[in-house]
């Protein structure tokens, strides 16, 4: 049954106030920032019928799949930055692909509004797609598709095969299913150097820290003011927390904080995030979330999500 226009009125009503701060500044708080988005998913959702709501999340593999390929024809090495348009017959002989293919993934991106199609055959970059011009961001696109995806996608069928009595474990789980291996992830990412280098380069997105702040909407600066560190205590330890990154945007969004930075991962990438520069003020340590942590008693922990 579809949504009454009375509920669709009041979802207005609340984006156009959740807008407000906009006004007065011209800037957002992640806290009025949040509100925003989540009154606009509400309302995309109320606009819908029911039978489009189940359509439209049906079709979130097909567009993942989309811009996943595009990635991959290297169409972001090509598209102009700058926001004009290029043809498909330019791209298609630049990119030495199938036309008729890469006119296929390029309407699929844009009927999600992820490219902009600016007449016949016709495309340019949105101001979502722009955020992948960034090589990090292709890249993390690219390992939550080819890697993490596996296990997910593979979760239903695992289940069933398991009559749903069982999660599995590290060696023995739906990544395994999916992957079609019997190595676990990360010896699965070590396998072959290219999986683990975009796999590190994607953990570097801001996209995986997200918020206004590079550091994302976690309030670090307040849970650690109710407990200040002093000088040499450990302050955060980030497990699993790839280069680094989260770690390098923490120090920078705060400053003044106090007490040691740590970042612990597997002997590999923490080795790389040495050489790829990170900030010689954060610690290292080898281990795995999947590991107890030695460190205890700390003021804060900052968890890394993105990995199985």
């Amino acid at each position: 049954m579809p949504t009454e226009a009375s509920a669709i009125a009041g979802l207005v009503d609340a984006i156009n106030s959740a807008a407000v701060p906009s006004l007065n500044n011209g800037t957002y708080k992640d806290e009025e920032r949040e509100a925003l988005a989540l009154a606009a998913e509400k309302l995309a959702i109320a606009a819908r019928e029911p039978a489009e709501n189940v359509y439209y999340i049906a079709t979130q593999t097909a567009q993942n799949a989309a811009i996943r390929s595009a990635i991959a024809m290297g169409v972001f090495d090509v598209m102009p930055t700058d926001g004009s348009s290029i043809t498909a017959d330019i791209l298609a002989a630049r990119l030495s692909v199938n036309r008729d293919f890469l006119v296929r993934i390029l309407r699929a991106c844009a009927s999600t509004h992820f490219f902009r199609e600016t007449g016949p055959a016709t495309y340019a970059h949105s101001a979502l797609s722009s955020a992948y011009i960034a090589p990090e961001n292709r890249n993390m696109t690219a390992q939550m598709y080819d890697f993490t995806c596996r296990g997910v996608f593979a979760l239903p069928e695992f289940g069933m095969r398991n009559h749903w009595q069982s999660t599995g474990g590290y060696h023995n789980g739906p990544f395994q299913l999916g992957a079609r291996t019997e190595l676990g992830f990360w010896e699965y990412l070590k396998e072959k150097p290219e999986r683990m280098e975009r796999f590190n380069s994607g953990m570097r997105s801001q996209t995986t820290i997200g918020g206004g702040k590079k550091s994302g909407v976690f309030p670090f600066g307040d849970v650690l003011a109710e407990a200040p560190c002093r000088e040499g205590e450990v302050a955060i330890v980030d497990v699993g927390g790839g280069r680094g990154q989260a770690l390098e945007a923490i120090k920078q969004d705060y400053p003044d904080l106090k007490g040691q930075l740590i970042l612990q991962d597997l002997a590999d990438v923490v080795k790389d995030a040495r050489c790829q520069g990170l900030d010689e003020e954060i610690e290292t340590r080898v281990g795995s979330f999947f590991e107890p942590l030695e460190i205890k008693g700390r003021s804060c922990v900052a968890m890394n999500v993105q990995s199985p």
